[in-house]
């Protein structure tokens, strides 16, 4: 075609135009759920940030897992990392901590390496404790089998064990044990067969996740939140060597926490797969729902009279992945037992794992490249 010299050029113009504007209305979108991905904002009432993925909190200290390798010691207070120790075989499998003392679970004597596996059923993992004020480690267990993910109180500590599985088959059979730091005593105190784990320990109290009657395949256990899946909250009471059941519903609840008298956790009861959140008050011998609604409701904490849990009524957890066109936006939701109120205590992007202490509540922020731990006053 045999244009003049200013229409050719005049049709060049308006071409470009043209796919300019093609150009922003089809890949904007594209942008925009680019952008979507990162809707990770922190919380403008953060206190404090560090970045992690597994962490504990005691009062002003926050102790913060550092790719498995390290766990670094911070003092809230002043916001400075105090303590950074490292972990030989850089694989932690559990930490805690109670005022000066963090408690921990490694594989350094473990010789075989190619044993350290995601379900730990074999490898020779052990219980350590460090002493912030004297700098002192200590070494509680020796036993060969693996002792996992250990929680402590006072001068007390459990933890799962595996050492009573007769049965190699990548479904460990854990048993919660108890150990009191000041008489060097070690007691099993989940008798009956099944497996058991998600110890926890406050006030003279021993509560866990117990798999007494979960039936049938073994992998039904390590299913998540499939109904068959009938894990129940049972309770240990040091002070006079008795058991008892907190909750025993026909679905499963999971993931307690005590303080004082409350003891909270995660209850699938209501014939839906989403969880609830439950407390149970041992004086008042009282079951209350604290949640109970369509969404998702997870992973509860108790200090004091305060609960705070994971809550996808905004959103899902699912770290940094669209699902149906929608960006997560988990929140960390507080219940005042007093008051009977609760309040949203994060913004907008999917924060998850909450802890809380006498003064600050803490969670994730949620994502597959560099988690952060945020830190905010919750009163």
């Amino acid at each position: 075609m045999n244009f003049k010299k200013p229409y050719y050029f005049r049709f060049i113009l308006i071409m470009l135009s043209f796919l300019a504007l093609v150009f922003i209305f089809t890949i904007r979108p594209w942008k925009e759920d680019l952008d979507f991905l990162h809707v990770q904002d922190t919380n403008p009432d953060a206190y404090f940030r560090i970045k992690g993925h597994f962490y504990a909190l005691s009062d002003n200290y926050l102790v913060v897992e550092d790719l498995g390798e390290v766990l670094k010691i911070v003092d809230l207070k002043t916001k400075t990392i105090i303590k950074t120790l490292s972990i030989p075989n850089k694989v932690i499998a559990g930490f805690d901590i109670y005022e000066n003392t963090i408690v921990w679970s490694d594989f350094r004597n473990e010789k075989d390496s190619s044993k350290i596996k995601d379900y730990y059923e074999t490898p020779n993992a052990d219980i350590f404790t460090y002493d912030i004020k004297t700098d002192k480690l200590t070494q509680i267990t020796t036993n060969p089998a693996p002792q996992l993910r250990p929680r402590i109180w006072k001068n007390y500590i459990v933890w799962e064990d595996n050492r009573n599985d007769k049965v190699i088959d990548i479904y460990p059979e854990f048993d919660i044990y108890l150990y009191n730091m000041d008489t060097k005593e070690e007691k099993l105190i989940s008798t009956v067969p099944g497996v058991h784990t998600n110890p926890t320990i406050n006030n003279y109290k021993v509560v866990w996740e117990d798999g007494r009657d979960v039936k049938g395949d073994p992998s039904i256990r390590w299913g998540g939140n499939l109904s068959k899946n009938d894990t129940d909250i049972y309770m240990y009471d040091i002070n006079i060597c008795k058991e008892k059941a907190i909750a025993a519903g026909k679905l499963r609840e999971c993931s307690p926490e005590i303080y004082g008298d409350y003891i909270v956790w995660e209850d699938y009861n209501s014939n839906s797969p989403y969880g609830d959140i439950y407390v149970f008050n041992l004086a008042k011998n009282k079951k209350t729902a604290i949640t109970k609604d369509r969404y998702k409701q997870g992973d509860p904490k108790i200090f004091d009279h305060y609960i705070v849990w994971m809550d996808e009524r905004r959103g899902t957890s699912s770290n940094d992945v669209i699902i149906d066109g929608k960006a997560p936006n988990s929140d960390i939701f507080l219940y005042d037992l007093k008051t009977n109120k609760e309040k949203r205590l994060t913004g907008d992007g999917p924060q998850m794992m909450p802890e809380i202490s006498s003064e600050w509540a803490a969670y994730e922020i949620s994502r597959q490249i560099n988690p952060e731990i945020e830190v905010i006053k919750y009163k």
